[in-house]
């Protein structure tokens, strides 16, 4: 996976980097990683200690995290490196879910965002958009600025950008799926197909059909 993860970011012309922590000695270790002939690379840049890990990843990160980390502490329970910027208000920042490359990946078809909702959540699939808290709520920040990004990304990539929904739990084959057309303050804009709880697939085939009519 990291050569399909070092040609999209050559793609959008940064580097792309693999930290190692020591659990023992907290020490982080950022290797720089490029592709050669025989495979990929991995040079190691800098050997750093937690504060100095946080500073690096302030000097490369090129937004505010002005979203809170809500129900955070499962989700990093086990992640050293998560834990570290979370204490430093820098995690979490816009990730990219996952993306789609040609065969020989010189270009990228999309950018795909995964939203998960639980079953004891009010949402599902047939009903969950995420316009409906795209502004944010009195106890929760909004979306504009993650989606605006990832819009931003699509843009400069020339490729779509989609959104698509699941249920958890076992047996929860349902997905929805939407094409993001455009991102504004007041909310995403939807291609013609609607939102995805207008757009329901429930088998992988189903999906990759889907797909195969909309990437360009």
């Amino acid at each position: 996976m990291d050569k399909e993860r070092i040609s999209f970011c050559s793609l959008l012309g940064v580097p792309y980097y693999v930290v190692v922590v020591a659990s023992n000695t907290r020490r982080f270790r950022v290797h720089e990683c490029k592709l050669t002939d025989t495979g990929v690379e991995y040079r190691v840049l800098d050997d750093l200690s937690e504060n100095s890990f946080a500073e690096w990843w302030r000097t490369r990160q090129s937004f505010d995290q002005v979203k809170g980390m809500y129900d955070a502490n499962r989700r990093i329970a086990d992640s050293i490196i998560d834990k570290v910027l979370f204490q430093n208000h820098l995690s979490w920042g816009v990730n990219v879910d996952g993306f789609m490359l040609t065969r020989n990946k010189n270009r990228v078809l999309g950018i795909f965002e995964k939203r998960i909702r639980t079953r004891k959540g009010i949402y599902g699939v047939d009903t969950y958009d995420p316009n409906r808290y795209f502004m944010g709520t009195a106890n929760r920040g909004g979306d504009y600025n993650s989606w605006s990004i990832l819009h931003a990304l699509a843009t400069r990539l020339g490729c779509g950008l989609f959104l698509m929904t699941f249920d958890d739990g076992p047996g929860t084959r349902r997905m929805g799926i939407a094409i993001i057309k455009r991102v504004s303050a007041r909310g995403l804009v939807y291609s013609q197909e609607g939102p995805p709880t207008q757009n329901i697939l429930c088998e992988p085939d189903e999906c990759k059909n889907w797909l195969k009519k909309r990437l360009i």
